[in-house]
């Protein structure tokens, strides 16, 4: 019996053994391409690994990297694109006013950051601006890009052009109020008669007060 047993264990490891030699045989054959030969499954090359290595379609066998990763070919910049995945970079944006997208660089920040108009160019959001301000310069107009402004830099629609104009309008009202006074003084003046020489008309200004008198009572009392 005991005889019986070890010959019908050694049978199965023969069997066993045969199975192995015949499949790694077999895995010879199908992994016997080298790299740079066309193929079409990972299994035909002997680094295990078939991809493309060029915009040609055709993959061809190639080496993994040091962390035995098996990467595909990606565009380089400049190349039109559909996804991300396409570009080296990882990073498929447009570059210019058409819809076109092409693989660009990331910026210092690692961010995929898409062309923005610049100032002065007619947008409809806000997202389509360099500067994230598209506002009308007044209700007439198409909204535009511009540049932020005030002094915690945000875009604020009409409200710094309204307060330049109101402000504007405040000063010239006060400089004709001012005129109007020196015209009405020297008026009054001229019809009352000329002052003595101790009477002074005084008429202030906005940033000043000067006095208004006679040139008879300008004059020093010896040459009067």
């Amino acid at each position: 019996m005991a005889r019986a047993g070890r010959l019908l264990l050694l049978l199965l490891l023969l069997s066993e053994l045969s199975k192995f030699l015949v499949s790694s045989g077999k895995n010879q054959l199908l992994s016997h391409k080298v790299i740079g030969e066309p193929c079409q499954q990972h299994s035909e090359c002997q680094s295990n690994c078939c991809t493309t290595n060029s915009l040609n379609p055709q993959r061809f066998c190639s080496p993994q990297t040091i962390f035995l990763q098996c990467l595909s070919w990606r565009k380089p910049n400049g190349h039109t694109c559909l996804d991300h995945l396409e570009c080296r970079s990882r990073c498929c944006v447009t570059n210019n006013y058409a819809a076109q997208m092409f693989c660009t660089r990331k910026t210092i920040f690692l961010q995929c950051v898409p062309w923005r108009k610049p100032n002065g160019v007619y947008c409809t959001d806000h997202s389509e601006c360099q500067s994230k301000c598209c506002i009308r310069l007044n209700e007439a107009s198409r909204h535009r890009c511009i540049p932020q402004s005030g002094l915690l830099v945000q875009c604020l629609p009409l409200f710094g052009i309204l307060l330049s104009w109101y402000r504007l309008r405040e000063h010239r009202t006060i400089r004709t109020r001012v005129h109007t006074r020196v015209l009405a003084a020297r008026a009054g003046q001229s019809r009352a008669g000329a002052p003595g020489a101790g009477e002074r008309s005084t008429v202030c200004s906005v940033g000043s007060c000067r006095n208004l008198l006679p040139r008879r009572a300008r004059q020093p009392a010896a040459l009067a």
